[in-house]
C-alpha cells in the first residue's frame, strides 16, 4: 500500500511539472507573438496582405485566446495546440522572412517541448515532421517555386527581419529559461517530496508499533525496526545481512515461511500467517504476519516487508481455552456415552426383569393354585413339593433383586470397601461348600493349592469377596452342564494372590469378551441356561472396589478360565 501512494505521488507531481512547463511555455510564445504581428502588419502595409500573413495572425490571436481560457482546457489539447503553433509560426516566419536561422530555433524547441509535454516518441516523431519541412521548403526554393523577397523595400525588409529575428532569438532563449527554470524548480520540489516520502516511510517503518522487517530476494534480512528489537531482543546490527529463515525462525515452521515469503517474492500477498520466531533468550515469540511485495521504482521485485503483530499472549489464551473446551467436550462426551449405557441398561433390565420375573412367577402361580384346586385330594409329600417350589422361586427373585441393588450401588458409587484379614483357606472353602450345596452337588469343586497358601491370611472384604466367587463358582457350574468337575486354583506373585476358576464347559465366543463384565449381557451360546446377565458385572465392580485384576481366557467347546489378582497387604 505505501509503495502504491509512492508511485501515485510521484505520478502526479510529474502531470503537475508537465502542467507548468505547458503553461509557461503559453506565456512565453503569447508575449512572443506581439511583435511578430506587429512586423506581419507592417509588411503587409508596404506589400498587401499575403496568405502566410493570415495564417501568421491566426494562430497569433489562438494562442493568445488559448492562454487566458487556458485553465477550461484540457491538457492534452493545450499541449497539442501549443506545439502546433510553434510549428506554425516558425514555417510563416520562415516563408515571410526567409530567417532559417532564426526559424531553426523554434524547430529546436519544438521537439523539446514535444518530449517534455508528451514522450519521447511525439518527440521524434516531431523531429522527423521539421526534417521534411525543411526539405520540401528548401526544394521549393531551389525550384523558385517559393520566393523569400516579399518587399522590394530592402531597408524595411532588412529592418523588419532583423527586430523579427533579435526577438526570435530573445523570446526563445527566455522559453528556453523560463522551461529550463520550471523543470529545474519542479524538479527540486519532486526530489524533495521524495525524500520527504522516503524519511517518512522509514520513521513509519523504524517506529511503528507492530514488528516490521524487510529481506532481499536472497532471504537476508535488510530491515528490522525497534518493536522487532524489543520483542526479540535482537538489535539491527546484528541481525542486518543474516538469513532469516536459518537463523531466527524454528524448523518446524522454516518450511511453510519459506513458501510465504517465495510467494511473496513473485507478487503474491499473504495475510495472517502465524509462525514462531525466536528471541535472543531462546524463547518463541508467535507473530502474525502479513507478507508484502517490495519494489524499486521501476516495478522490479526487490525483496519482501513483512508487517506482524504479537500474537504471543492470544494464542497462549487460545490454546488455554481449546484445553477447556476439549476437557469439557472430553466430559460431555463420557456423559453422553454414560447415558447411553444407562438407557441401554435399562432397556437390557426391563428386557432381562419381564422374562426373569415372569417365569418364577408363573411357577409361583402355577404351584400355589394346584394346592388351592387340589388341596383335599393332594398327599401331603405332593404338597411340601409344591410348596418346595413356590419357596425356590421366591429366593430365585430375592437373588434377582439383590443382584439389580448391587449393581445399583455401584452405579451410584455406593459400594464401599472394608477390608480385613481372613484365613484364605476358610474363606475359599466355606463359599465352595455353599455353592457345592446349593447347586445340589451337580459338579465337584476340586481345590488345588501347590504352595499351601491356605494356612495364611487374605485382606479383602468379605462381603465383596463373597459377591466375586460365589459369583465364578456359580457361573462355573451353569454353564458346563455337560462336566462334571470345576477347579479352583490357588497361586502367588510377589504382590498379590492369584485365585483362578477354571471350567471345562460351553466356553466365550472371542467376540463376545469384551462386553461380558456390562450388566444384562449374555452370550449367544446360553440357549436356554436361566441367567440375568448381572453375575459377572457384579464381579467386575467388586473387584474395582477392591483394586484388584481379572483376566478371562476362554474357547469355545473346552471351558473358561477366570483368573482374579488380589494385592498382598
Amino acid at each position: 500500500m505505501l509503495q502504491e501512494e509512492n508511485v501515485l505521488s510521484r505520478s502526479g507531481t510529474k502531470d503537475e511539472v508537465k502542467l507548468k512547463i505547458c503553461d509557461g511555455a503559453l506565456v512565453s510564445v503569447a508575449i512572443l507573438a506581439i511583435p511578430a504581428v506587429i512586423a506581419s502588419l507592417l509588411r503587409a502595409h508596404n506589400i498587401g496582405m499575403q496568405p502566410v500573413m493570415f495564417v501568421h495572425i491566426f494562430f497569433s490571436i489562438t494562442i493568445w485566446t488559448t492562454y487566458f481560457v487556458r485553465k477550461r482546457l484540457p491538457y492534452w489539447f493545450r499541449a497539442f495546440l501549443l506545439i502546433l503553433t510553434f510549428y506554425i509560426i516558425a514555417v510563416t516566419g520562415l516563408l515571410q522572412f526567409g530567417l532559417l536561422a532564426a526559424a531553426s530555433v523554434w524547430f529546436v524547441i519544438i521537439p523539446a517541448l514535444s518530449t517534455i509535454l508528451f514522450n519521447i516518441r511525439v518527440g521524434i516523431t516531431m523531429t522527423l515532421v521539421i526534417i521534411l519541412s525543411f526539405i520540401i521548403i528548401a526544394t521549393l526554393a531551389i525550384l523558385g517555386v517559393l520566393s523569400f523577397d516579399l518587399n522590394p523595400d530592402l531597408f524595411l525588409t532588412s529592418l523588419l527581419a532583423w527586430v523579427n529575428y533579435g526577438t526570435t532569438y530573445l523570446l526563445s532563449g527566455v522559453v528556453l529559461l523560463v522551461a529550463v527554470s520550471i523543470s529545474a524548480n519542479n524538479l527540486m520540489e519532486v526530489l524533495h517530496k521524495t525524500a520527504s516520502i522516503a524519511t517518512e516511510l522509514t520513521q513509519l517503518i523504524e517506529m511503528g508499533n507492530a514488528p516490521i522487517f524487510g529481506i532481499d530476494t536472497k532471504g537476508f534480512i535488510n530491515e528490522w525496526n525497534k518493536t522487532s528489537e524489543k520483542i526479540t531482543g535482537y538489535a539491527k546490527a546484528d541481525v542486518l545481512g543474516k538469513k532469516l529463515l536459518q537463523n531466527y525462525i524454528t524448523k518446524d515452521y522454516q518450511k511453510s515461511l519459506k513458501k510465504v515469503l517465495k510467494n511473496a517474492l513473485v507478487g503474491k500477498e499473504t495475510a495472517n500467517f502465524e509462525f514462531p520466531i525466536l528471541t535472543k533468550k531462546g524463547a518463541n515469540v508467535m507473530i502474525l504476519l502479513n507478507a508484502s511485495t517490495r519494489r524499486n521504482s521501476n516495478g522490479k521485485i526487490t525483496g519482501v516487508l513483512g508487517v506482524g503483530q504479537d500474537i504471543t499472549e492470544l494464542v497462549s489464551y487460545r490454546k488455554k481455552l481449546e484445553g477447556k473446551l476439549n476437557q469439557r467436550t472430553l466430559k460431555l462426551n463420557k456423559t453422553l456415552k454414560k447415558q447411553k449405557e444407562l438407557n441401554e441398561l435399562k432397556s437390557r433390565f426391563v428386557a432381562t426383569a419381564s422374562h426373569e420375573f415372569r417365569t418364577p412367577l408363573s411357577a409361583i402361580n402355577f404351584a400355589a393354585g394346584s394346592i388351592k384346586k387340589f388341596w383335599a385330594k393332594m398327599e401331603p409329600i405332593m404338597i411340601e413339593n409344591k410348596l418346595d417350589k413356590i419357596e425356590n422361586q421366591v429366593l430365585h427373585m430375592t437373588q434377582l433383586l439383590d443382584d439389580i441393588l448391587i449393581i445399583g450401588q455401584a452405579d451410584a458409587s455406593e459400594m464401599r470397601n472394608h477390608p480385613l484379614n481372613l484365613n484364605l483357606g476358610n474363606f475359599i472353602e466355606e463359599m465352595i461348600d455353599e455353592v457345592y450345596h446349593s447347586s445340589k452337588k451337580s459338579h465337584e469343586i476340586l481345590l488345588i493349592d501347590l504352595e499351601e497358601l491356605k494356612i495364611g491370611d487374605i485382606f479383602i472384604d468379605e462381603k465383596l469377596g463373597r459377591n466375586i466367587f460365589i459369583n465364578l463358582l456359580s457361573n462355573a457350574i451353569k454353564f458346563s452342564p455337560k462336566a462334571k468337575k470345576v477347579i479352583v486354583e490357588l497361586s502367588s506373585k510377589k504382590e498379590y494372590f492369584i485365585i483362578s476358576i477354571i471350567d471345562s464347559g460351553i466356553g466365550i465366543p472371542k467376540s463376545e469378551l469384551d462386553s461380558i463384565f456390562m450388566p444384562f449381557t449374555r452370550g449367544e451360546n446360553v440357549d436356554l441356561i436361566q441367567g440375568t446377565g448381572l453375575g459377572l458385572s457384579i464381579v467386575k465392580e467388586a473387584i474395582d472396589t477392591i483394586g484388584g485384576e481379572i483376566i478371562v481366557n476362554s474357547t469355545i467347546g473346552e471351558g473358561t478360565t477366570f483368573i482374579v489378582k488380589i494385592a498382598k497387604i
